[in-house]
């Protein structure tokens, strides 16, 4: 699936991984070396991360709501051996390459796209 801002039809993520069980959230994206431009993955019913055992620094989108998700916040190019800021509104948390959410602010509108 992918994930575009409504209004415009920005996209964010070309690729988009979702990962709704408690394991597949807590494995994450350990044990991979990147993510390649145009992929992300989507922590569902999740809070709060963290960056730690992971090999690079990434962009962290904090969303709440279903199928569209407005942002919370934005913590941009976090780094190894982090941990990511709590928002209480959080639902979910979109993990990107570092600095390609660079654009997104809070308050956008995301949808989810097959």
């Amino acid at each position: 699936m992918k994930i575009v801002r409504q209004g415009d039809g920005r996209v964010l993520a070309q690729r988009v991984l979702s990962c709704a069980s408690f394991f597949a959230r807590l494995r994450g994206l350990i044990g991979k070396d990147s993510l390649e431009e145009g992929e992300g993955m989507l922590l569902k019913n999740c809070s709060s991360i963290h960056t730690c055992f992971l090999r690079f620094p990434i962009d962290a989108v904090y969303l709440a709501g279903a199928r569209s998700l407005q942002v919370i916040a934005v913590d941009r190019c976090l780094p190894q051996w982090r941990f990511g800021r709590k928002y209480r509104q959080t639902e979910h948390v979109l993990e990107l390459p570092a600095n390609s959410a660079h654009w997104v602010k809070p308050g956008d509108i995301l949808v989810l796209e097959p």
